[in-house]
């Protein structure tokens, strides 16, 4: 699987007897060699490349998003940012396979071999163009920034200890990818509020208002949200790593706020989306992060209650399926006894009995790693 393009079909040979507007008929060596010269260009074109695509532009579009202009976007603006992107379309290709995979478990090796391919392809093309983000240059790299995000969640995990928080090597890839997007959009604002994804933006923007409106509300989720501030205001953190937390947990309220709390008819809220959930690691300080890259306790037991309003989205979004249990498997083995007494209300609600079965999704029937792709390491 190489670049994407579609060689020219080679020219049909020319007859002498060719039917043609003069009247003269082609004869059956001329129409056999024209019928192998288009065989040939045919040939030329990679029918997985198409495949993949025209499954993104039938079915995977509409797992994009819940409004219908999104979607549309999403199947029309994007696909035609990809044919002058050629990252931007292998990242459309990558998160095809993956939802093909998710829809044909049976294939699902051959999918996530493509899925991976075409994710190497776009990283190779795109890592460069990251450090010269520009007017003419951010709209692409902001859908290639989102299409990464959602192959760092949806594909497989490649062994038993693979979880999606932190690592050996610190902050899991796709913490670091959403930061990444933020970056892109604080820094190109105007261009892409008035570049072809403007819309992805004008939402964004209704939804943030409404958020904010709604802050202040109070509800049993945010009540337990809180229990949790208290305890990291009395423990022994110290001051610099304390506010960092407890920052995060005020960020994480809003959020519980905006997620738990009645709606009124004219605000966008009647169904949670992804960015709903994902914007609270936007706002969160650096300083968190660097916590939660040290296995920091109570910045773990922040994460377990992050969890909490993933849960129901996995049933929406296919490609967050499992992240919930994923999380919270992860906090759980990381933490110990007292922390552990911390998170028994986000236990309770992702609705796990017993820890070893959290974070079992269907993704790790399978272990697989980059050579079982012939990728190497």
């Amino acid at each position: 699987m190489g670049s994407i393009h579609a060689s020219d079909s080679a020219s049909p040979g020319t007859a002498s007897h060719n039917s043609n507007a003069n009247g003269s008929t082609e004869s059956p060596e001329s129409q056999q060699q024209r019928v192998n010269s288009l065989s040939s260009g045919i040939q030329d074109l990679d029918m997985n490349h198409l495949h993949l695509l025209h499954h993104f532009c039938v079915s995977t579009f509409e797992t994009m998003h819940h409004d219908p202009l999104i979607r549309t976007l999403w199947r029309t603006t994007v696909i035609h940012i990809g044919y002058a992107n050629a990252y931007v379309m292998h990242g459309i290709l990558s998160i095809s396979a993956l939802h093909l995979a998710h829809l044909h478990p049976e294939q699902k090796l051959s999918y996530w071999a493509q899925a991976t391919q075409h994710h190497h392809l776009g990283l190779s093309i795109a890592t460069s163009k990251m450090l010269y983000v520009s007017q003419e240059n951010c709209s692409a790299l902001y859908i290639f920034s989102i299409l990464t995000f959602m192959f760092a969640l949806a594909s497989p995990r490649k062994g038993a200890d693979d979880f999606v928080l932190v690592g050996e090597a610190g902050l899991s890839e796709w913490l670091v990818l959403l930061r990444g997007s933020a970056h892109i959009a604080n820094f190109a604002s105007d261009g892409l509020l008035s570049g072809p994804v403007a819309p992805i933006f004008v939402n964004g923007r209704r939804r943030n208002d409404e958020r904010i409106s709604r802050s202040e509300n109070q509800c049993a989720e945010t009540d337990r949200l809180m229990e949790l501030y208290d305890l990291i205001s009395r423990s022994t953190m110290a001051v610099e790593a304390k506010e960092a937390c407890c920052t995060a947990v005020t960020e994480l309220r809003r959020a519980y706020a905006a997620f738990y709390t009645p709606t009124s008819s004219r605000t966008p809220f009647k169904r949670p989306e992804p960015g709903d959930v994902f914007f609270w690691v936007f706002q969160v300080p650096k300083e968190f992060l660097v916590l939660l890259a040290a296995r920091s306790q109570e910045s773990l037991c922040v994460m377990a209650f992050f969890a909490v309003i993933v849960h129901p989205l996995e049933n929406v979004y296919w490609w967050l399926e499992g992240l919930s249990g994923h999380l919270m498997a992860k906090a759980y083995a990381l933490l110990d006894d007292e922390h552990r007494e911390w998170i028994a209300w986000p236990l309770e609600v992702i609705g796990w009995d017993t820890i070893e079965n959290l974070g079992k999704t269907p993704w790790q029937d399978t272990m697989v790693d980059n050579d079982a792709f012939g990728l190497g390491s």
